[in-house]
């Protein structure tokens, strides 16, 4: 099982980020029914597979009218937004390139001005965030700019600066963007980062608060909300809890893999390996997303079955290359929880560690790289990348348990022992794993 957890405990941080990067990229969500369990009964006729049936044909018939137009821009912006919606549903990378693409086809047709906010939210999406900040700058000298649109920019260049570290600027960012237009999208934003900065009660009430703005809801934006819930309680060890959430969203949207892979997560915490393979295999199906090749390669080494556990990591590893050749930004950080977990060659960890910290050097990507170091057995290097850390307000139990195993390395027994309580106090159920010649979370 300590395989499993190692595996799960990386792709958690990568998974809230791509959470993140859904909502501020104007999917906005509603519903509240979390708030009073069991969750309505949504309509039968509203399924994942229906909605991205729907997605798709909505993106076909966006497609082909932009073709029969080829000098207007606005046609092929419309046929990349279309690609986009059906990108967060599926979670495909050929998805987000197909979008990525069809922008370019529309800026290619502009001549004058062009599709500046649809790029800064596909970039952002795609964790560009130069290209991001490049076109929010012409997107805003424009005249005549709506309360929505003024709203959206300042959010999204909050959300950069969460992802660059920057938690002040952020904050004052959400802030500014809910004094334009009081919204459930930046009350959600605001939630995150209460949320990643440790302050849990007040995350809960602030996602709280941004459901009930919402409104009425819909089922896949009731499965949203169950969703964010149980990740949060997944957070803090709370495997139940966060199980009846997860199960609440795939009855309001039956069948979204993104729902379905986190009941098979908390069946493999809790040792219900039969239940969690039949999940992942499912989902892996569907999707073909290597986290789910790496989640059944750690179930397969926790069980002994090391030749199983190297075909796994093996095709992980390969379509991890594919993802890193198509969308390098994008695919980086889940790669190096990939890499990290699975790999021999810690030369190549840290560089992918150090890449990703470079191009988003908050919180997540800043423990990657101390725990790469970690795992290199460059102590010194892990700690002076934790110290820094520690002096940010980003908090979560994975940063408490790293801290504490390269305290412990470093022979500062009491800084250890103070994070090893702070963990608890986060987490009391924190499974331990090995790193390298470390263990993490002891």
């Amino acid at each position: 099982m300590a395989i499993t957890t190692r595996y799960l405990n990386f792709r958690r941080a990568a998974l809230l980020v791509a959470v993140a990067a859904l909502i501020a990229a104007a999917l906005v969500v509603v519903g509240r029914a979390w708030q009073v369990p069991p969750a309505a009964a949504p309509d039968p006729a509203i399924r994942y597979h229906d909605a991205l049936a729907s997605a798709d044909a909505r993106y076909r018939a966006l497609l082909e009218r932009a073709e029969t137009m080829p000098d207007a821009w606005t046609a092929f912006e419309w046929a990349a937004g279309a690609a986009l919606q059906r990108a967060r549903l599926s979670g495909s990378f050929e998805d987000y390139a197909a979008a990525d693409a069809l922008l370019a086809r529309a800026f290619d047709s502009s001549e004058v001005g062009g599709p500046f906010l649809s790029g800064a939210r596909l970039n952002y999406t795609l964790h560009r965030f130069d290209a991001a900040l490049a076109d929010l700058e012409v997107a805003e000298q424009r005249l005549l700019l709506s309360a929505t649109s003024r709203r959206e920019i300042a959010g999204l260049r909050a959300d950069i600066a969460f992802h660059q570290g920057h938690y002040d600027r952020a904050l004052a960012g959400y802030q500014s963007a809910l004094e334009i237009e009081w919204n459930a999208t930046d009350l959600f934003r605001l939630s995150y980062l209460r949320w990643q900065t440790g302050a849990f009660d007040e995350a809960e009430r602030l996602l709280d608060l941004a459901a009930r703005t919402a409104g009425d809801l819909d089922p896949q934006s009731n499965a949203f909300w169950h969703l964010q819930r149980g990740l949060m309680d997944l957070d803090r060890g709370r495997y139940s809890e966060a199980l009846e959430h997860y199960r609440a969203a795939d009855e309001a949207l039956p069948g979204w893999w993104l729902v379905r892979e986190h009941i098979a997560e908390i069946h493999a915490l809790e040792g219900r390996t039969n239940e969690a393979k039949a999940i992942y295999l499912t989902v892996l199906d569907e999707t073909g997303n290597p986290e789910f090749m790496d989640a059944l390669a750690g179930i397969a080494l926790s069980e002994g079955r090391t030749n199983d556990a190297a075909s796994w990591t093996e095709r992980a590893r390969q379509r991890y290359l594919q993802q890193l050749e198509l969308l390098p930004e994008a695919a980086l950080g889940h790669a190096v929880g990939h890499f990290l977990a699975f790999s021999d060659d810690p030369d190549l960890v840290i560089a992918l560690a150090e890449r990703n910290r470079a191009l988003r050097p908050g919180g997540e990507a800043t423990l990657l790289l101390a725990q790469a170091y970690l795992k290199a057995d460059r102590v010194a290097d892990a700690g002076q990348v934790i110290d820094g850390l520690l002096a940010t307000p980003w908090r979560n139990a994975e940063l408490h348990a790293t801290a504490a195993t390269v305290y412990r390395a470093l022979g500062n027994g009491a800084s250890a022992a103070l994070q090893r309580e702070q963990l608890l106090a986060v987490n009391p159920v924190f499974t331990s794993y090995r790193l390298g010649r470390h263990r993490i979370g002891d």
